[in-house]
């Protein structure tokens, strides 16, 4: 005894489904501008920052003698200015009253004149040598998850060598390829799904934020950001690099769809029982493709109308006579 149904075509969304990774929307690999001894780096990986906070510390004895250095010197050349500005102002006087030369005036002019530049000078170097004293403190651009450290303390830092790596932890994105003749099925701010495998069946909603122009790096592959919309709890479950498909339901397509319950396998091989005229049970091994919840599509080997057998009593061989039970 068997049950049959009868194959028919049934009308579904059309479905894309590409490979993607899962990416922190910000990250940044840390370094300084400045060559020196790294003397403080209190950090972990896996420990979390908040923005502004200094993660490394530089060496900068030299610097820092430098900038003492110039001040000292601005304290110098202000005493001087103020005496040349007390000598500028009685020559200007002397000589409103004609008992001063203009020589002596253009004199003491020029002096006040070069001490206000000299100290400009020095001002505009001191600015740069707090500019560097702020490459020696390395600061968390954002808050986040150091996830890797390339040097430790005691290491010699060279300007543009990172020191380590920071992933952001409130924002992630799916980065997906796809090939150039599906790219034209995605619009910047429409919206897909995500399957995140590490998240089992859960989907997570996604907006497309970016569809890169130009796929000639990347073999014809177009690259697909894709803004993730998840909630809270599972934004805390999500790690950079964690495998992902995007999916996109796009138009409709007929297919012939039969229960994966009612598929027979043997090794490589999937099929089903059809039945013939007569009512015997006929192993027929077919081709499958996409599954649709409990039900797969047939792509070759059942045609519309045929009967095939969903489930049997006992043990059911080929060419064995059936009787259905329904129909």
């Amino acid at each position: 005894k068997v049950k049959v149904s009868k194959a028919g075509v049934s009308e579904q969304a059309r479905q894309y489904k590409f490979s993607a990774k899962i990416e922190a929307e910000q990250k940044s690999n840390l370094s300084t501008r400045m060559m020196g001894e790294i003397i403080s780096l209190k950090v972990k990986e896996g420990q979390r920052v908040q923005k502004g906070q200094v993660i490394a510390r530089i060496k900068s004895t030299d610097i820092q003698a430098k900038k003492n250095q110039l001040s000292a010197n601005v304290l110098e050349i202000k005493a001087g200015l103020t005496s040349a500005e007390a000598d500028y102002n009685r020559i200007k006087s002397l000589f409103d009253k004609k008992s001063a030369t203009q020589k002596e005036l253009d004199d003491i002019t020029a002096h006040r004149d070069m001490l206000r530049a000299k100290i400009k000078n020095i001002e505009y170097a001191d600015s740069e040598v707090n500019a560097i004293l702020d490459y020696a403190t390395v600061k968390a651009p954002f808050s986040g998850v150091i996830i890797k450290k390339m040097m430790n303390e005691g290491d010699i830092a060279s300007p543009g060598m990172p020191i380590l790596s920071i992933q952001g932890t409130g924002v992630f994105k799916a980065v997906a390829k796809v090939p150039e003749s599906e790219i034209s099925l995605f619009k910047e701010g429409s919206e897909v799904q995500v399957k995140i495998d590490a998240l089992g069946d859960k989907m997570v909603s996604g907006i497309v934020s970016q569809v890169n122009p130009s796929g000639g790096y990347s073999g014809a592959q177009y690259e697909l950001n894709i803004m993730l919309k998840a909630e809270k709890n599972v934004v805390k479950e999500l790690k950079n690099g964690m495998f992902a498909s995007v999916i996109l339901e796009n138009g409709s397509e007929k297919h012939i769809l039969v229960p994966t319950k009612a598929i027979v396998r043997k090794g490589q091989l999937q099929g089903l029982f059809t039945t013939d005229a007569q009512g015997k049970a006929m192993l027929r091994w077919l081709r499958f493709g996409k599954q649709f919840g409990d039900k797969i599509e047939v792509l070759s080997g059942l045609s519309e109308g045929e009967n095939y057998i969903i489930s049997h009593e006992g043990k059911l061989v080929n060419g064995q006579k059936t009787s259905a039970v329904n129909k």
